[in-house]
């Protein structure tokens, strides 16, 4: 198992996530008998930009689309929904931001790919 004083902040969360028999490779988070791969946490993402190294975190993008509507998307640069999202709230009084939260998450990390971000777990320097 990967010790966790090696590692750094993010990944010592998946750590205590994959604790039971997961360990941090280079293909990413791997069961320690198996040796298949593990699933990303579910409760956010890292993409990292390949021109420059910039790392960027999308984390509960749930929550923040519920509290902030397209201005969560507009800030995360996924624009063109950003300006849908803001048309349809004026129609529907709001309430398409009670809708959009639950698609915010794959809204804003396809926005990160065609983009040209890589996720953290495929990147190499």
């Amino acid at each position: 198992m990967s010790d966790p004083r090696q590692l750094e902040p993010w990944q010592i969360k998946n750590w205590q996530k994959h604790a039971s028999g997961g360990v941090l490779s280079k293909k990413g988070w791997m069961d320690a008998e198996s040796g298949k791969r593990l699933s990303p946490p579910k409760t956010g993402y890292r993409f990292v930009n390949p021109a420059n190294g910039y790392t960027e975190a999308v984390d509960k993008p749930f929550l923040w689309c519920l509290l902030f509507g397209s201005f969560y998307l507009a800030f995360k640069g996924a624009w063109s929904h950003a300006l849908i999202s803001f048309a349809l709230a004026i129609p529907t009084c709001g309430a398409s931001w009670l809708v959009y939260p639950f698609f915010a998450g794959s809204v804003v990390r396809t926005s990160y790919l065609r983009r040209g971000w890589v996720p953290a777990e495929q990147w190499r320097k």
